[in-house]
């Protein structure tokens, strides 16, 4: 954001990334089990919306919504939802505070603290589910790390970005 100012360029940034909080605002929304945003690509597979839920069928959205491709302000973007392990709703911004601060991104820090520990806690106790094996590309590639790469990519390929680079 302070580059985006400091460039001069106007109005807001925008990310086009999945939207999570569709299926959070889902009269069901107490099936989910897990829920993965994702949006990015590796070894050639993209992967958007990764949800597993309890039951038979799957939840149903709207006809007309279109979770794939929602256009985030980028503060929006960084709040909102990224990866619901059993109701517990990690946002894309404690995402990357989680692999920079608590995996060794940045650096390394065992302990699990603080207003986010408990989101911390359950990333670390749910590692093996977080294990995308449905996608042969992917398999085995933990979801936080993907997860990671996605957040990084939507970034990079949208317009804002570019707008800011051709500013710059």
């Amino acid at each position: 954001m302070r580059a985006w100012r400091l460039a001069g360029v106007g109005g807001k940034p925008t990310v086009l990334a999945p939207r999570v909080e569709f299926f959070l605002n889902h009269p069901q929304r107490g099936r989910i089990q897990l829920l993965v945003a994702g949006g990015g690509e590796y070894a050639g597979a993209f992967c958007a919306l990764a949800l597993m839920n309890a039951g038979n069928t799957p939840l149903q959205l709207a006809q007309a919504t279109n979770p794939m491709e929602h256009p985030f302000h980028f503060r929006e973007f960084c709040r909102s939802a990224s990866i619901v392990l059993d109701h517990i709703v990690v946002r894309r911004a404690e995402v990357v505070s989680y692999v920079a601060n608590k995996l060794g991104g940045a650096h390394f820090d065992a302990k699990r603290s603080g207003k986010l520990a408990n989101k911390f806690k359950a990333l670390d106790q749910q590692a093996d589910r977080l294990a995308v094996s449905a996608v042969p590309a992917v398999k085995q590639k933990n979801a936080v790390f993907f997860e990671l790469l996605s957040i990084g990519q939507l970034v990079a390929r949208s317009e804002a970005t570019s707008s800011l680079l051709a500013a710059v």
